[in-house]
């Protein structure tokens, strides 16, 4: 069962205002996050995530270069930075995260299309990252990197397609009300 959902920015303004309020929350504390472009709703943990995908609109596999995590009921923010890093994930199916009237929906589309024929995402369980056991899928000189395992991530159901599944695992407006608290 999914446990959180991610979006890109441009998908904010067609959560329902429930969703938008549970990620105001985090951004009224602490402001806006630079560079984040894709937000992550916890559905277990009051937390928020902000992730910052540096050419996320050119880069057909961004890398992930610095998480932001907003825990609602703590206010102790962690922050990781993953630009030094020798493994950071990388982003995938980018057409999952944002809005189908978003300018670059088609042709995130058409990629993930292609990669679905060459077998890249045959393993829903694995996770990407940027370095990794490399796998060549049909020929023809490519090669992508896939290791790890990632049973959290929810990018079927984003922006694309799956927000009233989201909020029906999530639970009514007052379960959300119960896991955010104002900070002192």
């Amino acid at each position: 069962m999914p446990n959180a959902l991610y979006l890109h920015v441009s998908a904010l303004p067609y959560l329902p205002p429930i969703l938008r309020v549970y990620e105001g929350c985090a951004r009224a504390y602490i402001g806006a996050v630079d560079g984040a472009n894709i937000i992550k709703l916890h559905r277990e943990k009051a937390q928020i995530s902000y992730l910052s995908y540096p050419d996320f609109d050119k880069d057909p596999h961004p890398a992930l270069a610095v998480s932001m995590v907003v825990p609602l009921q703590t206010f102790q923010i962690q922050y990781r930075d993953y630009r030094d890093s020798h493994n950071p994930p990388i982003l995938h199916q980018k057409e999952e995260f944002i809005p189908t009237d978003h300018p670059s929906y088609q042709k995130f589309t058409k990629l993930t299309r292609q990669e679905e024929k060459w077998g890249l995402y045959e393993d829903t369980a694995t996770s990407w990252y940027k370095r990794g056991v490399g796998e060549s899928f049909g020929g023809a000189g490519r090669s992508f990197f896939r290791v790890g395992l990632c049973t959290n991530h929810m990018h079927k159901n984003t922006a694309k397609g799956n927000i009233e599944k989201f909020l029906e695992l999530l639970g009514s407006p007052s379960d959300l009300s119960k896991m955010v608290v104002t900070p002192q």
